[in-house]
């Protein structure tokens, strides 16, 4: 079954050592997250990623509800999710957490965007057009969630960082002109929406 497009699979073990295959592929590179959102209490499975020559991405055995992976996947490859059955037998959920596409916030003061999935990370493209103080600033995150931001040069090297922010908290940092820099609102907590300002 191809779940590229999915956000929710429903599936079911209804044997021993059966063995539920899926065809994921990534449409951008990033992080990604497959997860069991809901399945029985007493019911398990085994979840595997691998790539498309067979080896294994990443694994989580006997997991249930909430438990999953977070892997690391190329743009245009295809891989393999595998659900096995561990104990038990009963019908599960899958959700599918995919990384967005980077977006260009240069010429926006302000972006609202959501984390819907542990460690998703959302990036962000900045460009400033003068050299300065710049500063990020988390809004209209709600009770019980936190995000953490991280701002890189475009040779990966990280600037600062703040983590575990919740609304009102701010990171600045110095930025050089017409320079590309990569901003990052990661998952700390909890899910939602935010907004994310530059000023």
């Amino acid at each position: 079954m191809d779940i590229t497009d999915y956000t929710l699979v429903a599936d079911s073990t209804m044997y021993s050592y059966q063995t539920n295959n899926y065809s994921f592929t990534a449409k951008e590179n990033g992080v990604y997250r497959f997860q069991i959102d809901q399945i029985n209490n007493g019911i398990t499975v085994d979840m595997y990623v691998y790539d498309a020559a067979g080896y294994i991405v990443d694994r989580n055995i006997n997991i249930g509800q909430y438990s999953g992976v977070t892997v690391t996947l190329d743009a245009g490859k295809t891989y393999t999710v595998v659900i096995k059955q561990s104990s038990n037998y009963g019908a599960y959920t899958m959700s599918v957490g995919s990384q967005k596409k980077s977006i260009d916030i240069s010429a926006y003061n302000l972006v609202k965007d959501s984390i819907q999935y542990s460690n998703q990370e959302n990036n962000y493209v900045f460009r400033p057009s003068r050299s300065g103080s710049f500063t990020f600033r988390v809004d209209d995150v709600v009770s019980g969630m936190a995000v953490s931001i991280y701002v890189y040069d475009d040779a990966n090297y990280l600037i600062d960082s703040y983590t575990d922010m919740n609304s009102g908290n701010t990171l600045s940092v110095d930025l050089e002109a017409n320079k590309t820099y990569h901003v990052q609102v990661k998952y700390s907590s909890n899910y939602g929406t935010y907004t994310l300002s530059v000023a």
